[in-house]
């Protein structure tokens, strides 16, 4: 029969298995970019808030040097010139002036109506003119009585001490209560 050497040790050597080397995977390489990237972030960050930091604390010593140049002279004429300009605002809503009163009068006085006397007078929220006057007829003060009532600044008005003259005219007073906002100074300028 046939006489092989039966051994269980290799002749040959044995060689290692043969792998073929690969690079580093895709996702150890993603880690990788990730790690970097958030690093740079973080970084720019860190730097980015320092900067704002350094800015604001520039603007705040930039305010508190400004603050030093405004002295407390100059504050107190700031301050005394604010209450002028509201003492000076007070003065001049409370201000009166009588052209729109007359205005008044002249627009709603018929053409045969003549005063002859003329008296204003104030009390608080009350304003009063008293007037003497002639009419043509009893007809024309009828008329101007129609006029004034009206008219929406005259609050009220009364005839009285009629009588008639040598020349068939009617002599009359008449007192009329207006509207005190008429005469206030500040409701012209608030118009324009």
């Amino acid at each position: 029969m046939f006489e092989r050497d039966l051994t269980f040790i290799p002749k040959k050597a044995i060689s290692a298995p043969f792998y073929k080397e690969r690079g580093p995977s895709l996702i150890i390489i993603i880690s990788i970019v990730l790690a970097i990237v958030s690093a740079l972030v973080a970084g720019g960050f860190y730097f980015y808030k320092n900067k704002i930091n350094k800015e604001v604390e520039e603007l705040k010593k930039s305010v508190d040097r400004a603050q030093l140049t405004v002295d407390e002279e100059t504050m107190n004429n700031l301050e005394d010139m604010a209450e002028k300009i509201k003492n000076a605002k007070k003065i001049i809503y409370n201000h009166k002036s009588l052209v729109p009163l007359f205005k008044l009068l002249e627009s709603t006085t018929l053409e045969s109506i003549r005063f002859s006397n003329f008296s204003y007078s104030e009390s608080g929220e009350n304003v009063s003119i008293k007037m003497e006057g002639e009419a043509n007829s009893y007809s024309s003060l009828a008329n101007q009585s129609d006029s004034y009532a009206k008219n929406k600044d005259i609050r009220n008005f009364v005839f009285s001490n009629l009588s008639l003259t040598d020349k068939g005219n009617v002599k009359f007073s008449v007192d009329i209560q207006v509207n005190p906002s008429l005469i206030l100074y500040s409701n012209k300028i608030n118009n324009k």
